[in-house]
């Protein structure tokens, strides 16, 4: 998948900065920014899947789904 980037300026708390590239290990700034904003997408991502909770009707046995499992 091809990306394409943007430059940008951007104002941050520095102490937050500092502890989240210590957490994560990232090597740099713009890592940081990318993985965050990835991490964002992906949590609101899950929040719309449980959203879905209830809202969908299921049936089967999933016992006899996993005895027939094939690995």
């Amino acid at each position: 998948m091809e990306t394409t980037t943007i430059r940008t300026q951007v104002l941050l708390d520095k102490e937050i900065l500092e502890q989240a590239l210590q957490i994560t290990h990232l090597k740099s700034k713009r890592e940081l920014l990318d993985y965050a904003l990835r991490e964002l997408i992906r949590h609101e991502k899950q929040k719309k899947l449980l959203d879905l909770k209830g809202a969908i009707c299921w049936e089967g046995d999933l016992s006899a789904m996993r005895e027939n499992e094939v690995l």
